[in-house]
């Protein structure tokens, strides 16, 4: 999930993995403003964003109706940029946190702090944004500082922390007691939750460098970009395998997406757009306006959703390429420093929300008709989602966290 190019030295070698029980560094600290704990039921056909890009094939959808106007419910400033994403558990509890390297669990009516666990440790400066991951059981794997994902109870106390080795990528939920978790030099971790309890049940060396999360198939074959490459993986048990890899001309720096016939579509630096099969074969491509730090959505009727530098959102069939719409707030003039660089996010209706480097958040109609644009004076890289109630909810670097709703 890169949005822009910087150097990184990163060095190369065999990763050293622990964990334990909750007694590493980092501590929750209760709100100074804090608001009552969300309770009882969620809103009636509410499903819950629990991680990036929403879900483990990154359909980035969800069925509520998103804001159709540019209103801003409430905002709160977190006390430095925000470049990570928010996730949203059954109850509607949000889950945000800053480049300081603290995490906060807000109150999705008013933004108020239920509580704040501090990770002792910035997260800033890698250009990346991650998300927590909310399992079912309602434990939150957040991908904090000092190369470590921790495990939160929905209380916000330490459960287990586990050393990657590595800046820690977003989470991908596989099972309620598995994730999968890529780091900035090349590594796949599969990490098995039991209550309390973590351990590493394997680590996967797939190449030098990467900035995805991965995705896992309907048929349980993770998916992963590193390097110049999206590389399929099949999960052993106690172990991990390649399957195949698809080797683009010019470095990958975004996640994938996923189709329901295992259809995968990527962007990578040569200003193309691809396609690649189940069994890892090129279906098509299409030529964008720039390069994407964009991570792709494919949502449930198989249509991929991509953003580019070049400014310009297209959607498209995953399953041939046809063009279906591309919208840009500046069609025909230089975009720079107007370039996309968050996920697309879609509602139940088609409308389409995403965040730009200029600072600015969109929302577009199915049609193409632009519903809102937010001014917000500071990069927006913090990759969106929607509230329990259909707010969007989406981070600035002026360090401010906003739901956008009616």
């Amino acid at each position: 999930m890169r949005h822009r190019m910087f150097v990184v030295a990163l060095v190369a070698g065999l990763l050293t993995a622990g964990c334990s029980s909750g007694n590493g560094a980092g501590k929750a600290v209760a709100g100074p403003a804090a608001g009552p704990a969300p309770s009882g039921p969620a809103p009636e056909g509410y499903a819950p964003w629990p991680e990036a890009e929403r879900d483990a094939t990154h359909t980035s959808q969800a069925a509520l109706r998103g804001p159709q106007t540019g209103h801003i419910r409430w905002k709160v400033d977190l006390g430095s940029p925000i470049s990570p994403g928010p996730s949203v558990g059954a109850d509607g509890t949000i889950y945000e946190s800053s480049d300081a390297g603290v995490l906060y669990a807000l109150d999705p009516a008013t933004g108020h702090e239920v509580w704040r666990f501090d990770g002792a440790g910035t997260i800033g400066g890698n250009d990346t944004s991650t998300t927590a991951a909310v399992l079912p059981d309602g434990t939150i794997v957040w991908p904090g500082p000092r190369d470590t994902v921790f495990g939160l109870s929905a209380q916000g106390r330490l459960l287990w922390t586990v050393d990657v080795g590595a800046v820690p990528l977003s989470p991908v939920i596989a099972s309620p007691t598995t994730v999968y978790v890529m780091t900035t030099s090349g590594v796949l971790t599969a990490i098995e939750v039991d209550g309390a309890k973590s351990g590493v049940r394997w680590t996967l060396k797939l190449g030098a460098q990467s900035y995805a999360d991965p995705v896992v198939r309907g048929d349980g074959v993770i998916e992963t970009t590193v390097d110049d490459s999206l590389i399929a993986v099949h999960d052993d048990g106690g172990g991990a395998h390649e399957l195949w890899t698809f080797t683009a001309p010019a470095q990958v720096e975004v996640s994938a997406a996923v189709a329901a016939d295992g259809t995968a579509v990527i962007g990578a630096d040569d200003g193309f757009e691809y396609a690649v099969s189940a069994s890892g074969k090129q279906l098509w491509k299409h030529r964008d306006i720039s390069q994407s730090f964009s991570s792709p959505a494919v949502t449930s009727n198989g249509t991929a959703y991509f953003g580019d530098n070049g400014g310009a959102m297209t959607s498209a069939s995953a399953a041939t390429g046809a063009v279906a719409r591309t919208v840009n707030a500046y069609p025909g003039v230089s975009t720079a420093g107007d370039n996309i660089w968050t996920a697309p996010l879609i509602d139940g209706i088609g409308d389409v929300y995403y965040g730009t480097n200029g600072g600015t958040i969109y929302g577009y109609s199915p049609g193409g008709s632009q519903l809102f644009a937010i001014q917000t004076g500071k990069t927006v890289d913090s990759y969106p989602a929607l509230s329990a109630g259909g707010d969007l909810l989406i981070g600035s670097d002026n360090g401010f966290f906003y739901s956008i709703g009616p």
